[in-house]
């Protein structure tokens, strides 16, 4: 039974919240605008790392790293939930700067992940960690004040996170063969307080490492 102070309370509480959206919108920016945004980010880190990729020996052909980035990276900002609707998505419209992929398979995409080692990847972000620190730094946006006096009292304040990440889906590979499903690895980061952002982070396929 719903008293009468009760309903009261919600009728203000709702009022307060339409109240606070009236005046101050939410401003999220559009779908495009991110894309453009991790485009002019990470695609150039990613050319950067060409000359690299090819004296490893690998292959380009149509799979470069460009376009493999961007889709490991497309799948992740659209939250796409396997290799088989990725390339559904790329074959019929832009996942970020890869322009559609028509003839693409799923095979040929799962091969390629296969064989790309994971330190393309950690190459690329490494060299736009530096990037958006010094972007962060540039807008200075205000702090909470207990991290303002941390900061003024200390070079740097940091937050050591880590994981064992969950375990592969038994669908590609040797994977099929495993007596049980194997987890991928543990995962350490480094981040900055004030940024969020990371400052280092680690990798190991090992998932019982200590």
């Amino acid at each position: 039974m719903i008293t009468r102070d009760a309903t009261r309370s919600s009728v203000r509480h709702t009022w307060a919240i339409q109240r606070h959206r009236r005046h101050r919108p939410t401003s999220a920016p559009t779908a495009e605008a991110v894309a453009e945004r991790l485009s002019e980010l990470v695609h150039p880190a990613t050319l950067a790392q060409v000359g690299y990729f090819q004296r490893l020996g690998l292959r380009a052909r149509g799979l470069t790293l460009p376009v493999m980035m961007g889709l490991v990276l497309g799948r992740l900002w659209r939250r796409i939930g396997s290799i088989n609707e990725l390339v559904r998505v790329v074959q019929r419209e832009r996942l970020l700067w890869v322009e559609p992929l028509r003839d693409l398979t799923q095979p040929a995409v799962a091969q390629r992940l296969r064989g790309l080692p994971a330190e393309l990847f950690e190459r690329v972000l490494n060299s736009l960690l530096p990037v958006l620190q010094a972007r962060w730094q540039a807008r200075q946006r205000p702090v909470p004040p207990v991290v303002a006096w941390a900061h003024a009292h200390y070079t740097a304040v940091l937050i050591a996170a880590g994981a064992t990440l969950d375990v592969w889906r038994r669908k590609l590979g040797w994977l099929r063969e495993a007596p049980v499903a194997p987890l991928a690895g543990r995962m350490m980061a480094l981040l900055d307080l004030t940024t969020r952002l990371p400052r280092r982070v680690w990798y190991d396929a090992d998932p019982a490492r200590p």
